[in-house]
């Protein structure tokens, strides 16, 4: 809106476990720390911005990794890198692997071929071991770098999409996820409007 700057950050460099209460407590205090001096530094330095003050800050910390599944696929790192396509692909995607590290410099952003994009299979939606199941969101089958690229939030709207699709499809024809065919799901998706 007018008047108004939108900040995403800071960056909080402190390793952490991430399903630990206690660290992601402190990560959340180390971050409010950090947020206020950034809102000292912009009224002191930054031209126009003296009267300037935090309207509202994120409820908790954006972690961008935790846990992951192990799917009947694990989208790779080359796989995104080499725009793997799938036959059964629920998503499409462009965003680079962009993996954070507690170094700026230790950092990585691999992008890919300019004009390609890659695709997520369904199979990385379903659970190896557990039936009646389905996954979306970052928390998907992937390797830890592949997640750095599917963890965005058009993807995750996409992934929900077609989990939730898929099991619709599943209760219609009374089977579970692990014996939904993929490619039908896809056509189902393209039929909803999926750019795939």
């Amino acid at each position: 809106r007018p008047g108004e700057i939108a900040f995403n950050c800071p960056r909080i460099p402190i390793e952490l476990d991430e399903t630990n209460a206690e660290d992601l407590t402190c990560v959340q205090i180390e971050g409010k720390k950090a947020i206020y001096r950034t809102s000292r530094f912009c009224r002191k330095y930054l031209p126009g911005l003296e009267n300037a003050y935090i309207s509202q800050i994120a409820p908790f910390v954006g972690v961008r990794e935790t846990r992951r599944i192990r799917g009947e696929y694990c989208l790779t790192a080359d796989d995104i890198l080499n725009a793997a396509k799938f036959p059964d692909a629920v998503a499409r995607n462009n965003y680079p692997i962009d993996i954070h590290k507690l170094s700026i410099s230790d950092s990585k952003l691999l992008e890919l071929k300019s004009g390609e994009y890659y695709e997520i299979p369904y199979r990385c939606l379903v659970p190896l071991k557990t039936d009646n199941l389905l996954v979306a969101g970052r928390c998907i089958s992937t390797t830890f770098e592949a997640q750095g690229s599917i963890r965005i939030q058009p993807v995750c709207r996409a992934l929900g999409e077609a989990a939730g699709s898929a099991a619709a499809i599943c209760i219609d024809k009374k089977v579970i996820p692990r014996k939904l065919d993929g490619t039908e799901l896809r056509k189902v998706l393209i039929d909803l409007g999926g750019n795939l």
